[in-house]
């Protein structure tokens, strides 16, 4: 019994006995330390709804995959209903759960993936046509892009008897009506898209349908811009099969954009990088090599963070390359420096974002700041396809807006 109450009062006494006061302030200072640092690190991180009024910049755009669920929905309805469109739906399906999966909210990746094919069914009549051109355009404005490159594969419009130069035709027949509207503040182009999954004859036959606009357009700045080569990983029709067809476009004043790094492929990434295009399209699955070649002689890349989560290149978007890429490049070139990328959306309606979206998951990932998103948006405007004089007056326009912006 003494000895436990013997133990008993040791206990209590180091109960009672105070903390070192060192102790206490240095938990203190540790503590302050490391909120200040939280804070200092997401204080300056823009809101969703700044980053919606600020005004941006959009350089990868496909017009199919930008369309809105609601229409493809629609789209999808009405051929159900019409007995001259009954062709467009797959025996196996049911039109009613077709329509419920095309409006689900969260997708998973092959439902995602599995309404591009859906999209090319339903859209195969001017009116289709130019209603997602309308919608599109209207969606990009309202998220206040001053400047859009589009771009799209041409495809026969079945339904309407329409070609694929017809196609081209009726994207820039309603790119001109769009920006000739009142209060229009967005500049458009266009860029042609080209796939490797289609014969090279295709191919061709679309610098036919650009160089006879070139020749003929009477546009005050040519609406067609440059070509895109957006390539799938197919034996046989590799970067090197289709180069003859970027260098003829390259010979009519193009540009060239390359879907680059989408999936990893070692030779092919050699082949792009040592031609040089003037824009890269994704490069997410990108190695040592790349980041030398890149951080020594730049190419402009147009990043498109969901697209890559839903592809599975990456799981989230820290796990994009941006930060890698951007602190390399001011290690060599200086902190003021950024390697010159621009966020981007890619099938915005598919893959259910928008810009404004892309950019706040990007700055909550990699901790950029008002000043950091207005400097890679200003850059951009060095890169865009579009003509110096184009180039001068979104300088113009864009520094205006960002003086409205407010942090």
């Amino acid at each position: 019994l003494v000895m436990a109450d013997s133990t008993s009062s040791k206990v209590e006494a180091r109960r009672e006995r105070p903390m070192n006061k060192g102790v206490v302030v240095s938990s203190m200072l540790v503590s302050g330390f490391m909120l200040y640092h939280l804070y200092k690190k997401y204080a300056n991180i823009p809101t969703k709804q700044w980053l919606t009024e600020c005004p941006k910049i959009e350089l990868h755009a496909h017009l199919h995959g930008s369309i809105r669920m609601s229409t493809l929905a629609n789209l999808y309805e009405q051929a159900s209903n019409d007995a001259t469109l009954k062709h467009i739906i797959k025996p196996e399906e049911n039109p009613k759960e077709k329509i419920q999966s095309i409006l689900k909210e969260h997708k998973s990746f092959n439902e995602v993936f599995a309404l591009f094919e859906v999209i090319h069914r339903v859209v195969c009549s001017e009116n289709a046509l130019v209603r997602i051109i309308h919608e599109v355009l209207s969606d990009f404005e309202r998220q206040n892009v001053r400047y859009l490159e589009l771009r799209s594969t041409p495809r026969a419009l079945s339904n309407s008897g329409h070609t694929r130069a017809d196609y081209v035709d009726i994207v820039l027949r309603e790119i001109r009506n769009f920006m000739r509207g009142d209060n229009h503040k967005m500049v458009v182009r266009f860029i042609v898209t080209i796939q490797n999954a289609v014969p090279i004859e295709e191919a061709h036959e679309s610098l036919d349908i650009i160089e006879r606009y070139l020749k003929q357009n009477s546009d005050d700045e040519a609406l067609i811009v440059g070509v895109d080569f957006a390539p799938r990983p197919i034996k046989g029709k590799t970067f090197a099969y289709y180069e003859s067809v970027l260098q003829r476009a390259r010979n009519l004043g193009l540009k060239v954009t390359v879907h680059f790094a989408e999936y990893y492929n070692r030779k092919e990434q050699d082949l792009v990088l040592n031609w040089r295009p003037e824009r890269l399209g994704h490069a997410i699955n990108i190695t040592r090599d790349d980041y030398q070649y890149l951080l020594q002689s730049p190419i402009p890349i147009e990043c498109c963070p969901t697209s890559n989560i839903f592809t599975k290149s990456i799981e989230t978007y820290c796990q994009h390359p941006f930060k890698h890429l951007q602190k390399r490049f001011k290690q060599k070139y200086g902190n003021e420096k950024y390697y010159p990328l621009i966020v981007c959306t890619d099938d915005f309606g598919v893959f259910q974002t928008d810009l404004a979206s892309e950019w706040y998951k990007m700055c909550r990932a990699h901790h950029l700041h008002h000043n950091d998103v207005q400097q890679l948006t200003m850059n951009a405007i060095e890169f865009i396809f579009a003509s110096e004089n184009v180039k001068r007056q979104l300088r113009t326009d864009m520094l205006k807006a960002w003086k409205l912006c407010a942090c």
